[in-house]
């Protein structure tokens, strides 16, 4: 059958389909660093296949061979030009390309220097201080000292080369040219975040507008052992409702101006948003569906997302890099392959219907990605985003409607609460189903076991007659959800939580004691385990260090835990901890610990059980403060 080029042509519709699927899927393999030169030929032997497989080589499939090489070489060449700088001095200008994040001691962001390499840019003490109040954008004239970066696929994907360590920062100025208008229109949606209630701001900031730096550590935990994170990462949603606020305009020009006032509402909407990997699949996406509807062509929602992400990967391939990128993609294919399925297998309302499908569909496309990158997924995370969604759906539409509206005019303070109450609402909805999610003691999705079981049931739904269809899929559903699911094991007696914090649960006399002990941790991670582990009792907190670093590490902890009696050195700056000045034994059972003060004006911490010095006679009493 000779293939028609007409748009409405089932045929072209099929080949287009399974022609973009395959550009992207092989441009994903060819810019790969271990790709030979058999396997680039092979790939385009493949286009080949895909193109003239139906009768011919029809004039609208004549560009996939085309654009298919020209990929193919980007993507073989892509590795090769990263080149990590030498260590040097560097004394200029250097151009933010990010918000900086941190804080005391040590504050970074990205930025291009002079010459166009790519640096991470990292100022410490006084240096810190005066980097957290600049932003994307900015210039600054610095003088600093350039090394080379660790070769990870993180930094690679961002083309950081170097990490530029300033030594003093000369002057900072603003944006110039381009960016002036957008940091405008950025500045205008901040200034629409609730201005009463800083941990609902934070939290308004991150949905609209994905920045999260304001969120207290505590939060952010919760929303990641929630499975919410997503909601603070600009995406498609976001895109959808920025289109849907601006349509009223749109609407009333004519089709070529149309295309060019949503490309342009796309473009700052990226930049406002920080160019990130999920935003530029998400506005690369709207762009080629926006294109095909203006133009009348045949298009399906895979055929755009894989034409949108062979675009995105020929101007930047280092993008196949970026977690972020391969997540996105994967939830967007996820909702459009599996949501279908899953929506018509559901009963009940069909707003919950739809809510569910989506939510199941998107989780389930991310989940070899974050069970590979971060372990098993919580099981909590499904009704999560399905309580969660359409309150982040109303702040994101609150915040490109009557947000910037209020941050454009600054009405009243009276009036201005009184507008900010809906959505205020809705983000103390967001915070409790992230807390209470967080804390259900459900466990963690086996996603092997998940796969094979989704094996499982496609094999006996094609092969098994009927009649024995359905018994043999409830017994397959009843193993399935023992064996996806992994039960909580008992906790041991001592665990390292992460790098420089350690959890101790011993018995002395009536009482047991869950103790953690803190060494320089880094916060965040320390935070994370203890939610992730639903830690939320903990008896002594044992600060080894009584420094600033450290009185922050046991703030963030207090917020996550039960107020724990905090321990310390003689000479700390932690609030309300107990100063120790002699050698304090606790625990009777198998597990015991020591502490005693030491050199420097520190605590020293010694655990039996897993020490060779164990310690049996002597348990003695927290000394007075």
């Amino acid at each position: 059958m000779t293939v028609r080029s007409d748009p409405g042509s089932v045929e072209w519709l099929a080949l287009g389909t399974l022609a973009t699927v395959w550009l992207a899927a092989s441009f994903g393999a060819a810019a790969s660093a271990h790709i030979d030169r058999v396997g680039q030929m092979a790939l385009l032997a493949m286009g080949a296949v895909v193109a003239l497989g139906r009768g011919g080589l029809g004039r609208p499939h004549r560009w996939l061979l085309v654009v298919a090489s020209i990929m193919i070489a980007a993507g073989a060449a892509a590795d090769r030009r990263w080149v990590p700088v030498e260590r040097e001095p560097y004394v200029g200008e250097v151009v933010l390309s990010t918000d900086p994040r941190g804080g005391w001691p040590v504050v970074w962001a990205e930025g291009t220097l002079a010459d166009g390499r790519r640096v991470e840019v990292r100022g410490t003490a006084e240096v810190a201080s005066a980097l957290e109040s600049a932003s994307a954008g900015d210039r600054l004239r610095i003088d600093a000292d350039l090394a080379p970066i660790d070769d990870t696929a993180h930094h690679r994907s961002r083309h950081l080369v170097g990490r530029a360590s300033i030594n003093t920062l000369h002057q900072r100025l603003g944006p110039a040219g381009w960016r002036r208008p957008v940091e405008w229109v950025r500045q205008v949606v901040v200034d629409g975040a609730p201005i009463h209630d800083e941990a609902a701001a934070a939290l308004y900031l991150g949905l609209v507008v994905g920045d999260d730096r304001a969120q207290d550590v505590v939060q952010r935990s919760r929303f990641r052992a929630a499975g919410l994170t997503h909601l603070l990462a600009v995406s498609g949603q976001n895109v959808a409702f920025v289109l849907a606020a601006v349509s009223p305009v749109i609407r009333r020009l004519g089709r070529r101006s149309r295309l060019g006032a949503v490309a342009l509402v796309l473009i700052v909407f990226a930049v406002v948003t920080r160019l990130e990997p999920s935003v530029l699949r998400a506005t690369w996406t709207a762009a080629v569906a926006t294109w095909a509807l203006l133009t009348g062509r045949a298009s399906t929602g895979v055929t755009t997302v894989s034409a949108a992400v062979s675009l995105v990967l020929l101007v930047d391939p280092s993008l196949r890099l970026s977690l972020g990128f391969r997540l996105s993609v994967a939830a967007t294919l996820g909702i459009l392959v599996l949501g279908p399925l899953c929506l018509a297998r559901l009963r009940g309302p069909s707003w919950l219907r739809a809510a569910v499908a989506v939510t199941v569909s998107a989780q389930l496309g991310v989940l070899p990605l974050l069970d590979r990158t971060f372990g098993p997924v919580p099981l909590a995370s499904l009704p999560a985003n399905v309580l969660a969604g359409p309150a982040a759906g109303a702040v994101m539409t609150w915040g490109m409607t009557v947000g910037p509206l209020l941050g454009l005019f600054g009405p009243a303070p009276a009036i201005r609460r009184l507008a900010e109450l809906p959505v205020r609402l809705a983000l103390r909805w967001l915070d409790g189903v992230a807390a209470f999610s967080a804390d259900l003691p459900l466990p963690g999705i086996d996603v092997p076991a998940l796969l094979v079981a989704g094996g499982l049931w496609g094999l006996i739904s094609l092969v098994v007659g009927p009649r024995g269809r359905r018994p043999l899929l409830v017994i397959v559903a009843v193993a399935s959800a023992v064996a996806i699911v992994r039960a909580p094991t008992p906790p041991p007696p001592w665990i390292e939580l992460t790098p420089g914090a350690e959890l101790v649960r011993l018995t002395d006399g009536d009482d047991d004691l869950t103790v953690l002990v803190l060494d320089r941790p880094a916060m965040v991670d320390l935070v994370d385990a203890l939610v992730s582990r639903q830690t939320g009792h903990i008896d002594l907190l044992i600060a080894l260090h009584g420094g600033r670093a450290t009185r922050d590490v046991v703030a963030a902890v207090r917020g996550v835990a039960a107020n724990p009696l905090v321990l310390a050195p003689a000479q700390h700056r932690i609030p309300g901890a107990v100063r120790i000045q002699a050698p304090v034994v606790l625990g009777d059972g198998p597990t015991g610990l020591l502490m005693q003060p030491a050199a420097g004006d520190r605590l020293e911490v010694v655990v039996t059980g897993r020490s060779a010095h164990v310690i049996t006679e002597g348990w003695g009493k927290l000394p007075d403060d």
